[in-house]
């Protein structure tokens, strides 16, 4: 147990052992002061005068002793309250908190294409993409793990006076130690298994460019297909190598391979950043089990998305299961696939689900606006939707109309037909008999007008 700190009488008469400097005592936030006459000196005093001759060298001797050194703390400044004046900042603060609420959507925002059902546009609403956290989040991360400690100017008094006070020598006066921002790396890992997540890396180099100096930070990229990064941000150093200086830290906004099986690059850019003494940290889109131990060796990985408090006690979806639930929408955007995800048992805190998602042999186009499907692989996919209980896929269904109820005629009687394919029952439940027989009778007449339908 750490002792407790002395008192400043402890620190005086330390001082006046020792004889510092002025100069020394000054920075302890003390200075000399002459010792006051006490009590009966000026009787002593006038004694002394009135001895005898025989005397007068021995009161002298016996004076010859110098009074110990004082010192008292130096003027302190105090300040002293002469107007209040209230200043509105909860309206301030509301301001900030619009403006980065506004900022994040602008981001991370996937708008649909407005509908062609005779709506007034301005009833048309963008949706947006959840993001993984929250911008509140990413900051408190992001500022934990790149926080370098270091010596301020300002004196360490406590750690001063336990030093002297226990006969120490000291050869440098302590510092308050203080917390900065050191330097930054970022790399966006933009693998095409990744889609789903690369506006979550938008927004977070972004905010990460709101409150990083920018000699300190730098945005590399490495593009789909590439192995070496490339840097996009600041513009004047675009293009070059991607790679962080000696010392500098690496954070990388990717999966590390964990995802896809193909972690043996990444261990090798671990090994090389431990080399040259850069610290290695990812923020991953997946949870911590599943980041193999290798990877832990050589980088500090942080879970993108914070599980949820309390576990659901459902039987959660498989990759398989909600790809072929999925596969009811014409076009599967990441936005959907991350509102459907999390509104599932098991869904939330799992983000890797989307990866493996968009990764499925069923999808034929990864586009990042929204993927397709393989037209041979619905078949299969939809007998696998048949073994999902239906309150699964009467949620997912709520989430493909939000997203879809405002696209095109087409798209929503297709949607409609195929969920009715699935499970009839459930295709009048949430649906309705009217909606599916207008899908039905628009289908059977754009059959009529191209000269029949197909076996699809």
């Amino acid at each position: 147990m750490k002792q407790p700190v002395v008192g400043r009488g402890d620190l005086i008469r330390s001082l006046a052992a020792r004889q510092l400097s002025d100069q020394a005592v000054a920075l302890l936030g003390f200075e000399p002061s002459p010792p006051s006459p006490g009590p009966g000196a000026a009787q002593d005093q006038d004694q002394r005068r009135g001895a005898a001759g025989g005397h007068a060298d021995h009161a002298q001797a016996g004076s010859s002793t110098p009074p110990a050194t004082q010192f008292k703390p130096l003027p302190t400044l105090f300040w002293r309250l002469e107007r209040l004046e209230v200043a509105d900042d909860q309206s301030e603060a509301k301001s900030n908190e619009e403006s980065d609420r506004s900022r994040e959507v602008q981001v991370a925002r996937e708008t649909s294409r407005p509908a062609s059902r005779g709506e007034d546009d301005s009833t048309t609403r963008p949706l947006e993409l959840l993001p993984l956290a929250t911008s509140a989040e990413l900051r408190s991360r992001v500022r934990h793990l790149s926080a370098l400690r270091g010596a301020s100017d300002e004196l360490d008094i406590p750690a001063a006076v336990e030093r002297i006070a226990r006969e120490t020598v000291v050869f440098d006066l302590p510092r308050r130690q203080h917390v900065t921002l050191g330097r930054l790396h970022v790399v966006e890992d933009r693998a095409e298994h990744l889609i789903p997540y690369w506006l979550d890396q938008d927004l977070t180099t972004d905010l990460l460019r709101t409150f990083y100096p920018a000699d300190d930070l730098c945005v590399a990229r490495i593009e789909p297909g590439r192995l070496e990064p490339a840097v996009r941000w600041p513009r004047s150093q675009a293009h070059r190598a991607g790679w962080p200086e000696p010392g500098v830290t690496l954070l990388v906004l990717g999966d590390l391979g964990c995802l896809n099986n193909a972690t043996d690059y990444w261990l090798q850019v671990g090994r090389r950043m431990r080399k040259q003494g850069s610290a290695a940290i990812a923020l991953v889109p997946c949870r911590r089990e599943e980041v193999p131990d290798d990877v832990w060796r050589w980088w500090q990985v942080i879970p993108w998305e914070s599980s949820p408090a309390g576990a659901s006690s459902e039987t959660p979806l498989d990759a398989a299961q909600l790809a072929a639930l999925l596969a009811l929408t014409i076009r599967l955007e990441p936005g959907l696939l991350r509102s459907v995800r999390r509104a599932l048992p098991g869904g939330a805190g799992n983000p890797g689900l989307e990866s493996r998602v968009w990764s499925d042999r069923a999808i034929a186009s990864p586009h990042p606006l929204g993927a397709t499907w393989n037209s041979e692989q619905l078949k299969p996919l939809r007998q696998i939707a048949d073994s999902v209980p239906s309150q699964y896929l009467a949620l997912i269904w709520s989430e493909i109309d939000r997203w879809h109820g405002r696209l095109s005629k087409s798209i929503g009687h297709a949607e409609v037909l195929a969920l009715d394919c699935v499970n009839p029952e459930v295709c009048r439940s949430v649906v309705g008999d009217g909606r599916r027989r207008e899908a039905v009778s628009y289908v059977q007449a754009a059959a009529r007008a191209h000269g029949g339908l197909s076996e699809e």
